[in-house]
Order: C-alpha cells, then sequence, then structure tokens
C-alpha cells in the first residue's frame, strides 16, 4: 500500500505540469513568481503541492474567461476538464500574476492539501522529480 501514495504523486507531477506548462514558462519569467515559489518551498510546502495550486489558480482563471463565451455550466466544466487533461496550447491567455500572489497561492494549496489528504496521509510523501520551477528544464 506505502506504493500507492508515491505512483499517485509521481503521477501528480507529470499530469500537473504537462497541463500548465505555458503557465509556467510565462510565470518563471518574473521574479516575483519565483520569490513566490522559494518562500513557499521555504514553508515547507512540497513543489508537487505548490505545483497542484498554480494548477488550480490557473483553471480558475481559465474557468471565468470561459464565462466570457455564454456556455453553460456542463459545457464550462467539460472545456476546463478538456484543458486540465489535454494541457494549455501557446495561444492561451497568459495568466495575471496578480493572481498568483502569496495569499492566494496559500489559499489554493491549503484547500488542495484538504481535498487530496482525504484520499492519502500524503503530506510527507516526495518522489524524485524534475525540478519544475526551473526555466531551463521546463522549456
Amino acid at each position: 500500500m506505502k506504493k500507492l501514495p508515491k505512483m499517485f504523486v509521481e503521477q501528480l507531477y507529470e499530469d500537473t505540469a504537462k497541463s500548465i506548462k505555458f503557465s509556467l514558462i510565462n510565470l518563471l519569467q518574473k521574479s516575483e513568481f519565483r520569490d513566490n515559489i522559494n518562500t513557499l518551498k521555504n514553508e515547507g510546502w512540497l513543489d508537487w503541492e505548490i505545483l497542484v495550486g498554480v494548477k488550480s489558480i490557473v483553471l480558475t482563471f481559465r474557468k471565468e474567461k470561459l464565462k466570457e463565451l455564454n456556455l453553460t455550466k456542463q459545457q464550462t466544466w467539460e472545456k476546463i476538464g478538456e484543458k486540465s487533461e489535454d494541457g494549455e496550447t501557446e495561444n492561451d491567455d497568459e495568466v495575471p500574476m496578480n493572481l498568483l500572489n502569496l495569499n492566494n497561492l496559500r489559499t489554493h494549496l491549503i484547500s488542495g492539501r484538504k481535498e487530496l489528504g482525504k484520499l492519502f496521509k500524503y503530506r510527507k510523501i516526495d518522489v524524485k522529480h524534475d525540478d519544475f520551477f526551473d526555466l531551463k528544464k521546463i522549456k
């Protein structure tokens, strides 16, 4: 049973980084974002928790942008599901940095921890992974 949570975290790294690749590339060019990531890491947040929090903010932003298309609630959730699974494209709108301030990031991190904590006692679980916050490694 110990392997299941680690496999889950490995898959979480892979899927999350893929789904927000272009946002990460844009955000990592901003010193404020890099500073926020370093602050969160120094507070003890794991990389995968931070990735999940960033993804949550990115998808919330994309969901709000979809409202401009006057889609039904179901259509909106279907599009968000597609974006979450298929990932972003270079043509997607850039996520405004003000949405990724420390307070908003912490809120999404805590929310993610509560949701994922229902599945596993994962807080101490981490696996060897690429540095998804190093711009040179994700391009």
